[in-house]
């Protein structure tokens, strides 16, 4: 029980998925995208090809990082008030 109510481990709601309700809930997600990443990269890596597309998305991923603030100065059509 959790500030009492019952919680279901699993409750996903795929149109509110980045609009966490309770730290609890993210802390659920984490855990479980940490543990099928980690399973997953057990399994496969020995492969050459997993190896290189890992690499390849952490990449991207870290290449997007400026991209809201970009949209952001889109929206705005400013860069006032950028961080």
């Amino acid at each position: 029980m959790l500030h009492g109510r019952v919680v279901a481990f699993v409750d996903l709601n795929i149109e509110d998925f980045w609009k966490w309700t309770d730290f609890f809930s993210y802390i659920q997600f984490m855990s479980l995208f940490t543990l099928l990443a980690s399973v997953v990269t057990v399994v496969f890596i020995r492969s050459p090809y997993f190896v290189e597309l890992l690499g390849l998305f952490a990449l991207m991923i870290e290449a997007m990082l400026g991209v809201p603030q970009f949209y952001q100065n889109y929206r705005n059509q400013s860069t006032e008030g950028m961080r």
